[in-house]
C-alpha cells in the first residue's frame, strides 16, 4: 500500500518522532541504570540472589551488584555488600532489598534509595554526604545523617528501627515522624498513623531480643565492619539497673552521635 504524503500531517509526524525519541530515551535510561554497578559483595553466606527485570543470579563473594537489582537472602543466609562510597549494607536472613534510584557522578554516589521490603537489614554510612541515601520500608521513610542502624520489616510491613550511632529521621506515609538520636533506641511503626518508641535494645530479655532482632545475635558470623556495637546497649542497661538500686550518679547519659563505623566492631562480651 502506498500512502500519499498529503495524508500525513507534519504536526502528527513531529509528535510521532518526539514520542518515539522519548520512548527510546526512557528504554536506554532503564538499561543504563540497570547496568550501573553500585557496589560488590564482600561475603555471601549460603543463598543470596540478585534479580532484575531480565534475569536472576546467585551471588558469590566479590560479585558486582547493580542499580535496580533486588537482593534476597534465604532464612539461613546473609550478604555483606560494600557500596562504591564505602557504605556497608548487610542483607540479613529472610531479607528482600531493592537497590533503587542510584545516581552516580564523577563525585561518587550523589543520591540513592534503598527499599527494604521485608526481613533484616543493616546500614553503615560511608563517605557520601549526609542526605545522599534514603531508606524506605512498606510503612516508613528514613532520612540518614551519618549513622549506623538496623531495620526489621515483618508482617504487613511493621517496621522496627534500631540506632547505634548518628541520627535518623523516621516518617510514615501520613507524615508522622520521630527522630532517633540516642544510641540503642528503637522506633516501631505498625501503620501510617502509629509510630512510637520501644524500650531500648538490651533493656528487655536478651533471648527474646535476639529472636526478634536476629542481626544482634552471634555477630561473630559477620565481618568486623558489619558488626553493630551492641555492647554499648548492654552498658546502658547496666547503668539503669545500678541507678534503680541507688548506686549510680549518671545512669543513662546521652551517648555521642559519631559517624557510622566510628565505634563498630563491638559486640556483647559473651559473643552476641
Amino acid at each position: 500500500m502506498i500512502v500519499s504524503k498529503h495524508l500525513v500531517r507534519p504536526d502528527f509526524m513531529a509528535i510521532f518522532v518526539f514520542v518515539t525519541c522519548i520512548s527510546a530515551g526512557t528504554a536506554y535510561s532503564q538499561v543504563a541504570r540497570q547496568n550501573l554497578q553500585v557496589g560488590k559483595t564482600s561475603i555471601v553466606v549460603n543463598k543470596v540472589t540478585a534479580n532484575n527485570r531480565d534475569n536472576a543470579r546467585q551471588l558469590s563473594t566479590n560479585d558486582p551488584v547493580y542499580s535496580l537489582e533486588r537482593i534476597t537472602a534465604g532464612l539461613d543466609s546473609h550478604g555483606e555488600i560494600l557500596l562504591n562510597d564505602d557504605t556497608h549494607i548487610l542483607v540479613g536472613p529472610g531479607a528482600d532489598v531493592s537497590l533503587d534510584d542510584f545516581v552516580i557522578s564523577d563525585k561518587g554516589i550523589t543520591s540513592a534509595t534503598i527499599n527494604v521490603l521485608k526481613g533484616a537489614f543493616r546500614f553503615v554510612s560511608g563517605k557520601s554526604p549526609e542526605g545522599t541515601f534514603k531508606i524506605k520500608t512498606p510503612l516508613a521513610t528514613i532520612g540518614i545523617r551519618g549513622t549506623m542502624f538496623d531495620i526489621y520489616v515483618k508482617k504487613r510491613g511493621a517496621t522496627d528501627v534500631i540506632l547505634y550511632s548518628g541520627k535518623v529521621n523516621v516518617c510514615t506515609s501520613a507524615n508522622r515522624c520521630r527522630v532517633l538520636s540516642r544510641n540503642c533506641d528503637i522506633i516501631r511503626i505498625t501503620s501510617s498513623r502509629n509510630i512510637g518508641f520501644r524500650q531500648f535494645l538490651r533493656s528487655r530479655n536478651k533471648a527474646s531480643e535476639n529472636r526478634d532482632y536476629n542481626l544482634v545475635a552471634n555477630q561473630n558470623r559477620f565481618q568486623k565492619s558489619w558488626r553493630a556495637p551492641v555492647n554499648q546497649c548492654s552498658a546502658r542497661a547496666s547503668r539503669m539497673d545500678l541507678d534503680e538500686r541507688g548506686g549510680g550518679n549518671d545512669p543513662d547519659p546521652a551517648p555521642s552521635s559519631g559517624r557510622g563505623r566510628g565505634d563498630t566492631g563491638g559486640e556483647d562480651s559473651d559473643g552476641s
